[in-house]
């Protein structure tokens, strides 16, 4: 069984403190006085017992709120990411949803509940002040005394670096990593055919001379992220915009309604799915125009849409064939925090733009 830090600080302490006491002859100074060494460990022991009182039925109890919270959040990632890999059929993001489940996962397995026995070193430590004040007051030798006093603050420092590291592993979970990311296009294809772009950095454009149905975008990220995930932002020649998020790396359920609107239908999990740092290649298809209806573009809810009332929500977008795409940015953001939309960061993007469009 490996030993966490705070039990391994209290084994050695407890050693070198048993060490000392048993080889090294220890004796009072002048100022040493019995009555005065007895008031002073019960003083300690009190306050000790006051403080592990407090932890105990306040502060771990709250903790343990925060974790229930936190792992609901990561729980409903992880059976979600499941999800997505049984109805997705590309077999190539088998890697990807696998990558997720297992981080997700080893944060759900440091995320117990606080465990309460803990707090029986800070109450082993008051025992061993009160022991040390009885040592005094009953004359033993001051070796005894002493002994028993430093063990008492063994246990207790123990018992404090328990609660720091314990307390501290959601903010260390939820600390954002360095922003650090680069997302690069390496082949656009359009309504089936590839295209030759040119430019360069985060700077493209292409030119097709026909309505454009479909693109499909083939792209390489590469840096740190967390919960990530792909996101296109379709801006037409009339000043509309679609936002379309990637289905296969973005883990809510939506669709669109009013021809190219989005509209989430699962907001509790707003967030991606892609961890680490490992570099990805990722497919990311946009259908901009598909039948509502029709086997392509099947009907996936009617209901009330909030601020908007009944509508109907398509799984594709629908653009009337007078609309014309302008360009399109292509946007990787990620959820470092693990809370659904919350502080949700860019970590890179590109503008691929469309010309003699007609």
């Amino acid at each position: 069984m490996r030993l966490k830090t705070y039990q391994i600080f209290t084994l050695v302490f407890l050693f070198f403190i048993l060490v000392y006491v048993v080889l090294i002859e220890v004796q009072p100074t002048e100022l040493y006085r019995p009555d005065n060494w007895a008031q002073m460990s019960i003083s300690v022991g009190a306050s000790i017992l006051t403080l592990v009182g407090i932890i105990t039925s306040i502060v771990m109890s709250n903790e343990n709120n925060r974790r229930v919270e936190f792992n609901g959040n990561l729980n409903a990632f992880l059976k979600k990411t499941e999800e997505k890999e049984r109805i997705n059929p590309d077999r190539s993001l088998t890697g990807v949803y696998g990558n997720s489940r297992r981080k997700i996962q080893a944060i759900i397995d440091t995320m117990s509940p606080l465990r309460y026995a803990e707090s029986i070193m800070g109450l082993l430590s008051f025992f061993l002040f009160l022991a040390s004040s009885l040592s005094a007051v009953l004359g033993h030798p001051f070796k005894l005394t002493l002994g028993t006093f430093l063990f008492g603050v063994a246990l207790l420092t123990g018992y404090v670096l328990y609660v720091v590291e314990e307390f501290a592993k959601i903010d260390r979970f939820s600390s954002p990593l360095k922003k650090k990311g680069k997302l690069s296009l390496l082949a656009v294809r359009v309504n089936g055919t590839a295209q030759h772009f040119e430019g360069e950095e985060n700077e493209f454009e292409i030119s097709f001379n026909h309505p454009i149905e479909r693109m499909e975008f083939r792209v390489r990220f590469e840096g740190n992220i967390r919960n990530g995930f792909l996101h296109a932002t379709v801006r037409f020649r009339n000043g509309s915009v679609s936002f379309i998020p990637d289905s296969n790396t973005y883990l809510s359920n939506f669709g669109f309604i009013n021809d190219f609107q989005l509209t989430l239908l699962e907001k509790d999990l707003d967030t991606g799915v892609l961890q680490g740092s490992e570099p990805l290649d990722l497919s990311f298809d946009l259908v901009l125009r598909s039948e509502r209806g029709s086997e392509e573009n099947p009907l996936i809810a009617r209901g009330l849409i909030e601020r908007l009332g009944e509508m109907e929500v398509y799984k594709y977008c629908s653009i009337p064939e007078d609309i014309l795409v302008d360009f399109v940015e292509i946007r990787v953001y990620e959820d470092p925090f693990f809370k659904s939309n919350y502080k949700r960061r860019e970590i890179d993007g590109f503008t691929l733009r469309v010309n003699r469009q007609t």
